[in-house]
């Protein structure tokens, strides 16, 4: 069947008659390229000429550019020029973290024209990661893209840096690896035609191993169809803290154990330093305390995609869990850096806050309020700026210590501790840092609960779809699949007598007809 495409006749695109639909997760680089076997001109440029305007901005295949005149060139066509820019090129995955005004000079540039310097801007260059993004694709996906379509086509998921596998059909992929850069070729790669190429295979990984790289890869998608400016990189960096201070990984004055926080990443990621995404880290300790201390301290550097997502992949078992991380951790809480109170723009809230506090005799808290600072920072500027304030004590009974205790110990979330004692959150933080013993029980309650509430609802969704494929079971939301593969196989390889995944998924795909990914009624 031929593939769905429009007719065209304006006068720009008078010779280019057939254009194919862009497809959901379909790079631009890729539509060009079959835009030019539709629609065969003397040679690409012609085709990126009549597309772009330009002769080779549709050979560009990670980044784009002149995105408006392709606009004008196809009319209604195509999606606004942010969206193809955001939606079906890499530029998506790298403006999440990147402030408001930065992203809109980006995404400004992409749409009027070429940005020969956009890798330098978004800091790629002084990443270490590295800026050669090789094409990468799932054969799996290509066959199904060929039934559906009548083509195949690149996926802008795949091309994400962070992305090693293709979680849809559990496959690692290849690079279609060509010598000569981008900027060199007079031509497209295709997934089946174009340029010729080379597929390279990724070393071989264990199936823990690619568990972990199936959850960078969700993470990294999720990541890539945020909002540009979505995260706040403090934010961030008060997020990270916080979870390495429940592993007792901060110490009492807030400072990151480096050398702990390195073994505990590279343990996660042991055997993936062979993988050409992950070359920036592979050398050292060194290389690793430089990534995680910048993205964690409490004025963090920006930061590569790939490097807050491996410390988020690390930290979390999944994205929801992360975000709610997020969202409860308040920004205005980060205590700004001691020279900060001496920059011009913070002299008039500053005078106020001396006018308040040293002639109207108000308290450092309601003064901060006044100024539109937290209690954090107005009692900072009054230690800086000599003012004298009688400091809040804060005494704690041994009898609502001792609560605290009980309901750490039975893993009770920090915050319900807090709200039930009226503690704050960093104060429960503290006891759980200061006694590594309580910290265990906790983290073992927290991990029995979680094991409780996973079974029951693994369960629940085995009882509500008996005899349902294993595959639209664990697609169930929130069903517990996920969680009890990685913390309670045992207890999962009971549950499915018929599935034994100390062998693997690999077992049931040599033998795809035996049944082995279908659960039985009777055990529903």
């Amino acid at each position: 069947m031929a593939p769905e495409n429009h007719l065209f006749s304006s006068e720009g695109l008078r010779f280019l008659a057939n254009l194919p639909i862009l497809e959901r997760d379909e790079t631009l680089y890729s539509w060009a390229g079959t835009v030019h076997v539709f629609n065969p001109t003397p040679d690409a440029r012609e085709t990126s000429r009549r597309l772009y305007g330009e002769p080779f901005a549709a050979l560009m295949h990670d980044f784009p550019s002149h995105l408006s005149a392709l606009r004008r060139n196809v009319g209604d066509q195509l999606a606004a020029p942010s969206v193809l820019a955001l939606r079906h090129s890499l530029l998506g995955y790298f403006l999440p973290a990147r402030p408001r005004e930065s992203s809109a000079q980006v995404l400004c540039a992409a749409e009027g024209g070429a940005v020969s310097s956009l890798k330098f801007q978004l800091g790629i260059a002084a990443s270490r990661v590295g800026g050669h993004h090789p094409l990468k694709g799932c054969r799996r996906c290509f066959e199904d893209q060929l039934t559906r379509h009548g083509r195949a086509y690149w996926r802008v998921s795949h091309q994400l840096p962070s992305v090693v596998c293709c979680v849809e059909h559990d496959k690692m992929l290849e690079i279609a690896w060509d010598p000569t850069t981008p900027v060199h070729r007079r031509g497209w790669i295709l997934p089946l035609g174009g340029l010729a190429r080379e597929w390279r295979l990724y070393p071989p990984v264990s199936e823990v191993q690619f568990q972990r790289l199936k959850r960078l890869a969700n993470f990294s998608m999720r990541w890539a169809q945020l909002q540009p400016s979505s995260f706040v990189a403090e934010r961030l960096a008060l997020v990270y803290r916080a979870v390495l201070r429940e592993q007792a990984l901060l110490t009492p004055r807030g400072s990151l154990r480096l050398a702990e926080i390195v073994r505990l990443v590279r343990q996660h990621f042991q055997g993936f330093e062979r993988f050409p995404e992950l070359r920036a880290i592979r050398s050292s300790d060194a290389s690793w305390s430089t990534l995680i201390g910048a993205a964690t301290r409490r004025a963090p550097r920006p930061c590569h995609p790939l490097k807050h997502l491996l410390l988020i992949s690390t930290l979390f078992s999944t994205w929801a869990e992360f975000v709610a991380a997020y969202e409860a951790e308040p920004i205005e809480e980060a205590e700004p850096a001691p020279e900060s109170v001496y920059l011009p723009e913070a002299e008039a809230a500053r005078s106020g806050f001396v006018e308040l506090v040293g002639r109207q005799g108000l308290s450092i808290s309601a003064a901060g309020r006044h100024v539109g600072i937290t209690a954090t920072t107005a009692v900072r500027w009054a230690k800086l700026l000599g003012l004298g304030y009688t400091a809040r004590t804060k005494t704690y009974t041994q009898e609502r210590l001792e609560r605290a205790r009980g309901l750490l110990r039975q893993g009770a979330p920090k915050a319900q501790v807090g709200e039930l004692l009226g503690l704050s959150v960093g104060s429960v933080d503290r006891l759980i840092s200061s006694e590594p013993a309580l910290a265990s029980e906790w983290r073992a309650a927290r991990h029995e609960r979680a094991r409780e509430v996973n079974r029951k609802q693994f369960a629940k969704a085995l009882a509500t779809m008996p005899g349902r494929p294993l595959k639209e079971i664990r697609a169930i939301p929130g069903c517990g699949y996920a969680w009890l593969f990685r913390h309670d196989r045992q207890w999962l390889m009971e549950s499915l007598p018929f599935l034994n995944y100390a062998t693997g998924r690999r077992e049931a795909a040599r033998h795809p007809t035996a049944g082995h990914d279908r659960i039985p009624p009777a055990v529903a």
